[in-house]
Order: structure tokens, then sequence, then C-alpha cells
């Protein structure tokens, strides 16, 4: 398995639940670098992203896999594009709550946020970007 391993300092210890505040990318990943342990790796189901909290070791999975080529008209180009696979972040989720306030208007925006992050973590991971 090869891993690599994205800023590990720092652990937020008084997260302050703020209702009105908006979940931006900056947001996430300020949180998510302040109180995570990021890494990509490589296991049986394809390419993985662990985000694995610095203080209660609690984890969340995004995992992402090779697209195959369909019919497509487009010229051949080296790089491989990764789709998601699948994900487990419920205890991710449940830790970010804390933060911002989940429901139905917010909570696609912030799973595409996720799935953003974790595609651009993979890519840095293949250095493709």
């Amino acid at each position: 398995m090869t891993e690599e391993v994205i800023n590990n300092e720092g652990v937020d210890k008084n997260p302050h639940h703020n209702p009105h505040k908006k979940l931006s990318t900056d947001n996430l990943k300020e949180i998510l670098l302040k109180n995570y342990t990021i890494w990509v790796g490589e296991d049986y189901n394809g390419v993985v992203v662990t985000y694995r909290h610095k203080k209660d070791e609690h984890e969340g999975y995004v995992w992402l896999a090779p697209l195959k080529k369909g019919w497509n008209k487009k010229p051949i180009t080296p790089k491989v594009n990764y789709g998601i696979t699948g994900s487990d972040l419920n205890k991710v989720h449940d830790f970010l709550s804390t933060f911002y306030p989940y429901n139905e208007e917010t909570y696609g925006g912030i799973r595409k946020l996720f799935m953003d992050h974790s595609i651009g973590m993979v890519k840095d991971y293949l250095g493709e970007t």
C-alpha cells in the first residue's frame, strides 16, 4: 500500500458552533487540515482517501477507481480520470455538524465539497496538478 500523509499538525480542541456561518471550500479545508490527518493510499478497491481525526482517531473514507473509456470522440489523453465509487464519511460528517448545521439544504453542498477535495487529493497523489 502506498500512502502520502498531508498535514498532521494541531487539533482543534474547542469547536464553536455558529448556525449562521456558511460552509465554504476554504472553511472545509481549514477544518479538515486542522483536525484530520489525510492521506491517499491504494487498496483492493482502487485508490482510497482516508480522513483520520487527530484526537479520537475516527476515520472516514472515499474510494475512487479509474473511469472506463467509453464511446468518446475526444483525443486520447495520457491522464487517467478517477471517479468516486463509494464513501463512508459518517463520523466525519458528525464531527463537522458540531461546526455547521446539517440539513437537506446544506448536505448536498457539503458532500460535493468532500468529493471535490478527495478528487483533488488523488490528483496531487498522482502528480496530475
